[in-house]
Protein backbone atom coordinates (compact mmCIF):
# COMPACT_ATOMS: atom_id res chain seq x y z
CA UNK A 1 0.00 0.00 0.00
CA UNK A 2 1.35 3.39 -0.96
CA UNK A 3 1.54 6.19 1.54
CA UNK A 4 0.64 9.82 0.84
CA UNK A 5 4.23 10.79 0.06
CA UNK A 6 4.56 8.07 -2.59
CA UNK A 7 1.31 9.15 -4.20
CA UNK A 8 2.41 12.79 -4.23
CA UNK A 9 5.75 11.84 -5.80
CA UNK A 10 3.95 9.83 -8.50
CA UNK A 11 2.12 12.97 -9.57
CA UNK A 12 5.27 15.10 -9.84
CA UNK A 13 5.60 16.58 -13.33
CA UNK A 14 9.02 16.53 -14.98
CA UNK A 15 10.29 18.62 -17.85
CA UNK A 16 11.77 16.86 -20.86
CA UNK A 17 15.21 17.94 -19.67
CA UNK A 18 14.76 16.56 -16.15
CA UNK A 19 13.26 13.30 -17.41
CA UNK A 20 16.11 12.93 -19.91
CA UNK A 21 18.74 13.46 -17.21
CA UNK A 22 17.00 10.86 -15.03
CA UNK A 23 17.20 8.32 -17.90
CA UNK A 24 20.68 9.42 -18.95
CA UNK A 25 19.56 10.22 -22.50
CA UNK A 26 19.42 13.45 -24.48
CA UNK A 27 16.48 15.82 -24.29
CA UNK A 28 15.95 15.15 -27.99
CA UNK A 29 15.61 11.40 -27.34
CA UNK A 30 13.08 12.03 -24.57
CA UNK A 31 11.05 14.29 -26.87
CA UNK A 32 11.15 11.64 -29.60
CA UNK A 33 9.94 8.91 -27.24
CA UNK A 34 7.09 11.18 -26.17
CA UNK A 35 6.13 12.07 -29.75
CA UNK A 36 6.16 8.35 -30.63
CA UNK A 37 3.73 7.72 -27.75
CA UNK A 38 6.17 5.64 -25.74
CA UNK A 39 5.80 7.98 -22.76
CA UNK A 40 2.51 9.77 -21.98
CA UNK A 41 2.70 13.54 -21.65
CA UNK A 42 0.72 16.27 -19.91
CA UNK A 43 0.16 19.46 -21.90
CA UNK A 44 -0.03 22.42 -19.51
CA UNK A 45 -0.21 24.91 -22.35
CA UNK A 46 0.48 25.02 -26.07
CA UNK A 47 4.24 25.10 -25.46
CA UNK A 48 4.58 23.54 -22.01
CA UNK A 49 4.73 19.74 -21.88
CA UNK A 50 5.55 17.61 -18.85
CA UNK A 51 5.94 13.92 -18.04
CA UNK A 52 4.46 12.40 -14.88
CA UNK A 53 7.10 10.73 -12.73
CA UNK A 54 4.97 7.58 -12.44
CA UNK A 55 4.68 7.34 -16.24
CA UNK A 56 8.43 7.69 -16.64
CA UNK A 57 9.07 4.98 -14.03
CA UNK A 58 6.54 2.68 -15.74
CA UNK A 59 8.31 3.24 -19.06
CA UNK A 60 11.68 2.40 -17.50
CA UNK A 61 10.30 -0.75 -15.88
CA UNK A 62 8.77 -1.88 -19.17
CA UNK A 63 12.17 -1.58 -20.86
CA UNK A 64 14.10 -3.58 -18.24
CA UNK A 65 15.15 -7.06 -19.20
Amino acid sequence: MKNTTDTQLDEVLLSYETAARFCEVSKRTMMRWASEGKIPTVHLSERTVRIRRKDLLAFIESRMV
